[in-house]
């Protein structure tokens, strides 16, 4: 992995959090890859997803989850996915077509700070493709945005046909609290996770959301926050 740009203040703040919880180099499955986490499953498996109501209480139970941190998120990372074989021309306009859609479908300005890092990505061929990851930053004290259509943007990212199907938006979006050292993801209409330094922080959670714990995650999660 090579940083291509130097790191400035949200970023620091950003790589601070991410150290802080255990994981110094953001991978996913977000959850899998920290010490201290909770993994919540925000839609019924048994719903039908060819009805919006499905995806609506989806969203609901995550805006619930957004709701209860109560002094709310403090920065906002969205990362956006670049051919690197492209000539830098069409990189830029490609990120530019990117942001576009973000910005015109929550509100948001465009991103206050940037860093690109050039990863490896192994295809379904298992051939080696090269990206470039641009990593947008927002500070969320400095600005407004519709949260709704933010979380719902990341529900429909896979549901052209609800009014989705924004990639940009698929298992990209990242909402931090640097203060307390949270990490909240939710990755798209199946799944939310919560990560965080302290057992303490999620302590609450867990005990208010332990119906939605997946249940292949169960045993480990109670094991973590029982003890």
């Amino acid at each position: 992995m090579e940083v291509i740009d130097i790191n400035n203040t949200l970023i620091q703040f950003v790589d601070d959090t991410l150290s802080n919880i255990g994981m110094p180099v953001l991978e996913h499955p977000i959850f899998y890859h920290c010490p201290i986490g909770l993994r919540f499953e925000i839609s019924e498996p048994w719903g039908d997803n060819k009805h919006f109501a499905y995806f609506e209480n989806a969203y609901q139970k995550a805006f619930q989850v957004y709701s209860d941190f109560p002094a709310g998120f403090d920065i906002l990372r969205i990362d956006v996915h670049l051919d690197a074989e492209k000539s830098r021309e069409k990189q830029l306009a490609d990120k530019r077509e990117n942001l576009n859609i973000i910005c015109s479908t929550t509100g948001l300005p465009l991103p206050a700070d940037e860093r690109e890092i050039l990863i490896t990505h192994n295809s379904m061929k298992n051939e080696t493709d090269f990206l470039l990851q641009v990593e947008c930053y927002w500070n969320l004290k400095d600005i407004s945005f519709d949260i709704k259509s933010l979380l719902m943007q990341i529900i429909l990212s896979d549901f052209p046909s609800q009014g989705g199907g924004n990639s940009q938006f698929e298992s990209s979006v990242f909402l931090f609290d640097t203060d307390q050292n949270i990490l909240f993801h939710l990755y798209d209409d199946r799944g939310l996770d919560l990560v965080a330094k302290e057992k303490s922080t999620l302590y609450p959670f867990y005990e208010k959301y332990k119906h939605w714990i997946m249940d292949y995650d169960k045993k480990q999660i109670e094991s973590m926050f029982k003890k």
